[in-house]
């Protein structure tokens, strides 16, 4: 176990982990996960749109399949300099900062899949949005689609109930 000094406890769907200075965590869409920062540590969490996301995964189906679980390791020297890259860019304002913060967005996530290359292949647990996914739609079939309204923002979908 890492020492203390520079921790963060991450949840992921409902099992805890410890990051330290140096380590990444890729977590992909619809896992539901928190964060708490030790005090005093430093660190960057990226959020990167779904659209970039998707516009990788039609390249190869290996790449799909680790985009599509957890992935973590340590922060090698060339992603350390696209996360500082992406830095510079985001606070930038050229005339093709949300081209270039794309490219940079894909080149990081292609390097974080390539480490996660050699963990276990095998299919990504049931994620508890998924889980709750699963329950909406088993209760629209029931008849309680009265019920609720759905709307679909760019990031994901949203359910209210009226």
């Amino acid at each position: 176990m890492p020492d203390a000094r520079g921790q963060a406890r991450v949840r992921l769907d409902n099992e805890e982990t410890l990051l330290a200075d140096g380590d990444f965590l890729f977590i992909p869409a619809q896992v539901v996960h928190g964060f708490s920062f030790r005090t005093g540590s430093e660190g960057m969490v990226l959020s990167f749109p779904l659209a970039v996301l998707r516009q990788m995964r039609p390249a190869s189906a290996v790449l799909s399949q680790l985009l599509s679980r957890p992935i973590s390791g340590r922060v090698d020297a060339n992603m350390a300099r696209l996360i500082d890259r992406i830095a510079e860019g985001f606070a930038g304002n050229g005339a093709f900062r949300a081209n270039l913060l794309v490219a940079l967005s894909q080149a990081l996530l292609a390097s974080v899949c390539a480490a996660g290359q050699g963990a276990s292949p095998e299919a990504p647990a049931r994620h508890r949005m998924q889980e709750f996914d699963a329950l909406i739609l088993r209760r629209l079939g029931d008849g309680c689609a009265a019920n609720w309204q759905t709307f679909a923002p760019p990031r994901g979908r949203v359910l209210l109930r009226r």
